[in-house]
């Protein structure tokens, strides 16, 4: 299938908060182990991106979608919050 990995920002950690794993309801017991092991220090500025999967032999379809995606971001970014 084709794909488009493409950037949309970094982490931040006073925004990407580790869950209180008190109150946080595993999916999984792999879900609980990957939750615990996060650290909001080090991964502050890793990027953060998305994919974008199509149909086999839609390879236009898929640039096309990340240039939509891409731009909605950017004007969700400029515009700020309502």
């Amino acid at each position: 299938f084709p794909s488009c990995t493409f950037p949309v920002t970094t982490a931040d950690k006073s925004l990407d908060l580790p869950r209180d794993m008190k109150t946080f309801k595993q999916l999984s017991e792999m879900d609980g182990i990957i939750q615990s092991d996060y650290d909001a220090e080090f991964y502050d500025g890793a990027p953060v991106s998305l994919q974008c999967v199509g149909r086999r032999l839609e390879e236009e379809k898929v640039l096309e979608m990340v240039e939509v995606i891409s731009g909605a971001l950017r004007q969700a970014k400029t515009s700020g919050p309502n």
